[in-house]
């Protein structure tokens, strides 16, 4: 895919997140490295509540997608697979859906096998509270729970190779 195609779909991507946006809801300035990573039950698989509260002590991907963002389609294989490979080791991929129905979420999860965490933020309470510019978003969030990177667009394996080692260093201590 193009660079300008990427851009294109970014940019849809944004207008539609700031119009699935709850009504009346107050503009939040985006959160970033330093920041406290808010924390929220959410229903999750069979509606048991998922929170970010539960994950303290291990590096968290936090990622925000949509089953109508396209970018967010084309990364979350990357994400599967380093939830696979690292979740055992302390970094651990959190993602949380905010289509308004649950269903066209559900097609994506089982037509791409999808086993990581998945939470559900239909009213986009979560969302609100991070702001994101556009979707697809990630945070990385550090064992002390401070937000220690932000993503905006779709994750790339480079990208995916630098969050790795920035869990790892995070995970024995080191700033990184």
């Amino acid at each position: 895919m193009s660079r300008n195609t990427r851009m294109s779909h970014g940019l849809l991507a944004a207008l539609l997140l700031a119009l699935a946006a709850p009504a009346g809801a107050a503009a939040t300035a985006p959160l970033g490295p330093g920041d406290a990573a808010p924390t929220l039950a959410l229903p999750g698989a069979e509606d048991a509540p998922i929170d970010l509260a539960a994950f303290r002590g291990e590096v968290v991907l936090l990622n925000f997608w949509a089953s109508w963002c396209a970018p967010c389609l084309e990364e979350m294989p990357l994400l599967q697979d380093l939830h696979a490979r690292k979740s055992g080791e302390g970094l651990s991929v959190l993602a949380v859906n905010l289509d308004r129905k649950r269903r066209p979420a559900q097609g994506v999860i089982d037509h791409l096998g999808l086993t990581l965490p998945m939470a559900f933020d239909a009213e986009g309470a979560f969302v609100s509270l991070y702001a994101p510019a556009a979707l697809p978003a990630s945070f990385l969030v550090g064992p002390d729970g401070a937000i220690r990177a932000v993503y905006e667009g779709a994750l790339d394996a480079e990208q995916v190779a630098a969050i790795e080692e920035t869990a790892r260093a995070l995970l024995q201590g080191e700033a990184p």
